[in-house]
């Protein structure tokens, strides 16, 4: 069986990249062995470029760091529920616990997103759940919920239609959307995620 990849996707201004990003690869990195996972460069692949310059837009959201994870195929998220199951999201909690104990991110009145990137590489659709908290507490509460919305949106995947390759949800203090937003690549995706609260 093909093994899954990973690598991390983070933004925002160099503490946040410090203090949520570098830890994060850091982590993954140590434990890719036991997790059965292997690290690569973003897939070469339309729907992960960048076509425009970063821009300073309005943003509720302070920062965003997460994990994408690409999978052979359909078989494979059963493993890929197992893997945030059994490590990912403890590794993820205690990061967002460290992080709350320093003052810059605990008194910011902004939004701070955990987000689990699916890539279905046979399929070309990526999968992204946004988890946004202005309170880190909440935020690392949130993430179990995780798994069950990737099997839920992977299972409608299968079964439905869909015009666009990239299907967000995005859980704003505990709230997700039914429904899917459609984007046609990560960087559209990543406007809305950034700009909804």
């Amino acid at each position: 069986m093909n093994t899954i990849s990973f690598n991390t996707i983070v933004s925002g201004d160099s503490k946040f990249i410090r203090t949520f990003g570098i830890p994060l690869a850091d982590e993954l990195d140590k434990n890719a062995k036991v997790l059965n996972i292997q690290r690569v460069t973003l897939p070469t692949n339309k729907l992960f470029e960048i076509k425009t310059n970063p821009q300073n837009i309005e943003s509720t959201t302070l920062g965003l760091f997460g994990i994408l994870l690409t999978i052979p195929g359909w078989f494979a998220v059963k493993i890929l529920n197992e893997i945030y199951d059994i490590k990912i999201k403890k590794i993820v909690r205690n990061i967002i616990e460290k992080a709350d104990e320093i003052e810059i991110f605990s008194s910011k009145n902004k939004y701070k997103a955990f987000v689990s990137y699916a890539f279905i590489e046979e399929e070309n659709i990526l999968v992204i759940v946004a988890i946004k908290n202005k309170k880190l507490i909440d935020l690392a509460s949130n993430i179990d919920s995780i798994p069950n919305i990737h099997a839920s949106a992977l299972s409608t995947l299968q079964n439905g239609s869909y015009s666009e390759i990239v299907h967000l949800y995005i859980v704003v203090d505990g709230k997700v959307n039914i429904k899917p937003y459609e984007h046609e690549d990560l960087e559209s995706a990543h406007k809305q995620i950034n700009k909804q609260g």
